[in-house]
């Protein structure tokens, strides 16, 4: 992936990377224990396998947003991303401490206002239900844009009763059926209108999983047109 370098308007203390880039049961078994009925829809089916902590008015979170009048140079270059650039990745590095969720949190609460087409994933790597969020995340994010996508509900829902047992799979295969195959079967303008928010990745996950997670949001940037902000420490091991 092609990077470059760090606008001068973001803040010192953060880095910006810009990538162009018959009604049997089916046993479930994985971060928890869940019997599904196959008569069961698609989406009640995925909404069982979110990683609940994770999402936007998860009770997990503080909500803290930013103070009025504060992180304005880098909300303003994210904003300016958002409506402007062709790349598709921003990925904006930070010590913690920094602000990185609240200026997460504030761009997230802007979208849910305004009804972008957004999904989210919050990592928290002292979450209890956080333990395996490889196996929750695409879950998630598909469960988040079925929501809020009228075009991608039908083909998202299709796509996990034609295998209710995707989570015991790899996440390359997750990440097929639950995105690349039903955002392929919308259309460019639909896929350019998505934003997918993942604040704190490097406390998502192990790390063999963490690198698999960003070699596909690479992949899902660079070949299907949708967008990632993402935030981290600076973290060698990213």
């Amino acid at each position: 992936m092609e990077s470059h370098s760090t606008p001068q308007s973001v803040a010192q203390a953060f880095q910006t990377v810009y990538v162009t880039a018959n009604n049997s049961e089916i046993n479930v078994v994985g971060r928890d224990q869940y019997n599904f009925n196959t008569k069961e829809k698609g989406m009640q089916i995925l909404q069982k396998l979110i990683c609940v902590s994770a999402t936007v008015n998860s009770g997990s979170h503080r909500h803290s947003t930013c103070a009025e009048g504060t992180r304005e140079d880098i909300l303003s270059e994210i904003r300016n991303w958002k409506e402007n650039s062709d790349d598709r990745l921003m990925w904006i590095l930070g010590p913690a401490g920094y602000g990185k969720y609240s200026i997460m949190q504030t761009l997230v609460n802007e979208c849910e206002e305004n009804g972008s087409w957004s999904a989210s994933f919050f990592s928290r790597e002292n979450e209890t239900e956080m333990q395996n969020t490889a196996n929750s995340f695409f879950s998630t994010i598909a469960y988040e844009l079925a929501t809020k996508i009228p075009q991608l509900e039908k083909e998202i829902e299709k796509a996990v009763e034609s295998d209710t047992v995707f989570q015991r799979k790899s996440l390359e295969y997750q990440f097929s059926l639950l995105i690349k195959k039903p955002l392929m079967a919308t259309t460019p303008g639909i896929r350019s209108r998505v934003i997918i928010f993942i604040d704190a990745l490097d406390e998502c996950t192990k790390e063999d999983e963490r690198d698999k997670i960003i070699s596909l949001v690479g992949i899902a940037a660079s070949t299907l047109g949708i967008n990632f902000l993402i935030t981290s420490r600076n973290d060698d091991s990213i």
